[in-house]
Order: structure tokens, then sequence, then C-alpha cells
């Protein structure tokens, strides 16, 4: 994989928590200045809807790339495969970071 695909695929991994966060802070900050229903409530809540459902269809789409990576990906240890298999389907927003670092931007040396 060249660089750029991979800075790509590093920008696509990063979004989800950076997506969490600012979520969280949006929602706080809807939840603390509750004045009352208004058009601008009601297009900011659209807009997050529309980028909650984006953001679920590019972890389904970044988990099959990963999980794909973990199987053809030779400098991933054999007895260590289930175990990132596992980590990308039950943590994937902490999980695909630390193997796209580990195993894509790094590319570390073939084992033996």
């Amino acid at each position: 994989m060249n660089k750029g695909l991979k800075i790509i695929l590093g920008l696509f991994t990063l979004w989800p928590p950076v997506y969490i966060i600012i979520f969280l802070f949006w929602f706080m900050s809807m939840f603390f200045s509750m004045t009352g229903p208004s058009i601008r409530v009601e297009n900011q809540f659209f807009t997050f809807v529309v980028m909650h459902i984006l953001t679920m269809l590019l972890m389904f789409v970044l988990m099959t790339i990963y999980l794909i990576n973990v199987y053809r990906n030779v400098n991933v240890d054999k007895d260590k495969k289930l175990l990132w298999t596992v980590l990308i389907l039950f943590g994937s927003m902490v999980a695909m970071p630390i193997y796209w670092y580990s195993f894509i931007w790094k590319e570390p040396t073939q084992n033996n």
C-alpha cells in the first residue's frame, strides 16, 4: 500500500473517535441550552442523524478492510490473528488506530 493510501485510511480510521467527541459536545450543549424547539435545533439534529448514519457505515467498511488485512498481512503473528479479529470487532474505535499504526503505517519487517 502506498503512503497516500495509508494516510487516507488513517484519516478515515481517526474519524469515528473524533466524531464521537464532536457528537458528545453537541449533545451536551443541546441538553444544557434547552429553550424549546426551534428550526436551528431541528436542522442540527437532522445533520447529526445523517453524520451518525454515515459514520456507522464507515465503521462497517473500515472493519471489513481491517479484518481482511489482518488475515492477509504476513507481519501479524498467526497466534495473534484471532486476537486482532476480536479486538477489531468489539473495540474497533480503539483497536483500528492501533492496528493501523502498528501494521499498516510502520510496516514491520516480516516475521519468520
